[in-house]
């Protein structure tokens, strides 16, 4: 059950990451286009309010379809335990799939969830473009390196020493569960 619970969580937090890195490369490759809709009258806002229903709506489909896959994989997986146990062992009847309508909500909200979490810096770098050097001939643009701003820094170092105060803490939780969420906490947030 620990273990379940941990690829879980680490499932999640995978797929944010992916989630980020997908809508960053697709919001760079429109980059015209929004600085376009900038430039006819468009405001940040509703950039930003167009991306997240973009990423709410694939949140909403994704997170539907593995809800669905999930229960089926799971359905056919305990089908080959049973079978497996059954031939080498003895007959066993199959234990059913316990899952409820609130699980299913929970991992679509999750999903969603997860998906908002990812794109929301790439959605909100997307909604600041500065519409003249995105309008520009590719060879006319200025070139700019990204400087990490004092919060990026600073947001970075408090996430790294809360990730080794967790780690090296005596914090003794109760349950595997527990123990080993908070190990992983630990390594996410110092990584």
């Amino acid at each position: 059950q620990a273990g379940l619970t941990v690829l879980s969580v680490l499932a999640v937090v995978v797929g944010t990451f992916i989630i980020h890195h997908t809508m960053q490369t697709a919001l760079a490759h429109r980059q015209r286009d929004l600085a376009l809709a900038r430039a006819v009258g468009y405001r940040r806002g509703i950039i930003w309010g167009a991306i997240g229903i973009e990423v709410l709506t694939l949140g909403a489909l994704g997170s539907v379809t593995g809800a669905l896959l999930g229960v089926g994989v799971a359905r056919a997986a305990l089908d080959v335990v049973t079978t497996g146990i059954g031939a080498i062992w003895a007959r066993v009847d199959g234990p059913g799939l316990a899952w409820s309508p609130l699980t299913f909500a929970l991992a679509i909200a999750f999903g969603i969830g997860s998906s908002a979490i990812g794109a929301a810096i790439p959605a909100f770098a997307a909604a600041r473009l500065e519409v003249i050097d995105q309008l520009r001939p590719r060879g006319d643009r200025p070139t700019t390196r990204h400087v990490p701003s004092w919060m990026t820094i600073s947001a970075g170092i408090a996430l790294t020493m809360v990730g080794y105060l967790l780690f090296y803490s005596d914090l003794r939780p109760a349950g595997h569960t527990a123990k080993i969420t908070l190990i992983m906490a630990a390594i996410v947030l110092v990584a």
